[in-house]
């Protein structure tokens, strides 16, 4: 007999919680329904409405049409493979910028000493906030943590800060710290509460 939607279903949400190595208890306590109500979507006596299959898409990290489709695991180890694939490109960019960041520093510093007997040493404290914004713009679009943003905004404002501070050392200008207050402020507003844009309408 060919396979209807609901047998679909019922076969795929057995294939991917096994595929967690989840019990049908565990799966329970994290989505919030019962062991009882799971078994019965799995041997398919009842199928999950529309809205918790999305919640259940969401959770095992496949779409809702793979979700009622056949060979639902073939699917989601590609879609693994290429969340995988994504954040190494992440990181590699990343790390490519930051080096380059860092470099750009050793090489004006070098050329100073070079050209004119300057040692800028300040310019390697630059070379900071320089590397956690582009940190921050790559992680808050593709992450969003904030804890983590909160921490890049917090190094890049005290970095630049002593940039300043140590580049007209000659002046004590200690005042400038005073700065980090109200700009730490708004970093912990900025991290915590971003604001959110409405969607464009198509």
């Amino acid at each position: 007999m060919e396979n209807t939607t609901e047998k679909i279903i019922a076969q795929n949400l057995i294939d991917l919680r096994k595929h967690k190595n989840l019990k049908q208890a565990e799966l329970s306590e994290a989505i919030g329904y019962s062991d009882k109500t799971i078994s019965r979507w799995e041997n398919g006596t009842s199928t999950p409405d529309i809205s918790t299959l999305i919640k259940l898409a969401k959770f095992y990290n496949v779409t809702l049409e793979d979700l009622v489709s056949e060979n639902v695991i073939g699917k989601y180890d590609e879609n693994s493979k290429q969340k995988n694939q994504e954040e190494i490109n992440i990181y590699s960019v990343l790390s490519l910028a930051v080096v380059t960041a860092w470099l750009i520093a050793v090489l004006v510093y070098v050329g100073l000493i070079m050209i004119k007997q300057i040692y800028f040493w300040q310019i390697f404290i630059s070379a900071i906030p320089v590397s956690c914004i582009i940190i921050y713009r790559k992680t808050r679009k593709n992450f969003n943590l904030k804890w983590l943003n909160l921490l890049l905004l917090t190094l890049t404002t005290s970095s630049l800060l002593a940039f300043f501070y140590f580049t007209y050392i000659k002046y004590n200008f200690w005042q400038l710290f005073i700065l980090f207050i109200p700009m730490e402020g708004i970093n912990v507003i900025s991290a915590l509460f971003p604001k959110r844009y409405p969607k464009a309408k198509k």
